[in-house]
């Protein structure tokens, strides 16, 4: 009974899922200034899971910001993504934000 449970699972089409984590930076005025989002793209079929694709996107909507990294891996079932942007005002930079950020998928298709 386990081999036909084995060869059935060979045969057992994959699901694939997409999904996207988003970073929003807002001001004391609640203003936007810059968005980040990871985006990850997921196969799973109830016994294993895998990232098949992941991407890193911006916008930035303050003229004192600028992005200075960001980048995204795909790590077995996990999307991850880094990013560095920074505060400038007369060419001087002021602030640094940087984060990581990380998408999971189970084999059941849950991610988080």
């Amino acid at each position: 009974m386990n081999l036909i449970k084995k060869i059935l699972a060979l045969f057992r089409s994959n699901n694939t899922i997409q999904k996207t984590k988003n970073i929003c930076y807002y001001d004391s005025k609640d203003i936007l200034l810059w968005s980040v989002s990871l985006k990850g793209t997921f196969t799973y079929n109830g016994k294993t899971s895998a990232c098949t694709a992941a991407s890193v996107s911006y916008e930035i909507f303050d003229k004192n910001w600028k992005m200075t990294d960001a980048s995204a891996s795909k790590d077995g079932a996990s999307a991850k993504g880094y990013f560095s942007v920074k505060q400038y005002k007369l060419g001087i930079p002021l602030k640094t934000f940087e984060k990581n950020i990380i998408l999971t998928c189970d084999c059941n298709g849950k991610v988080s």
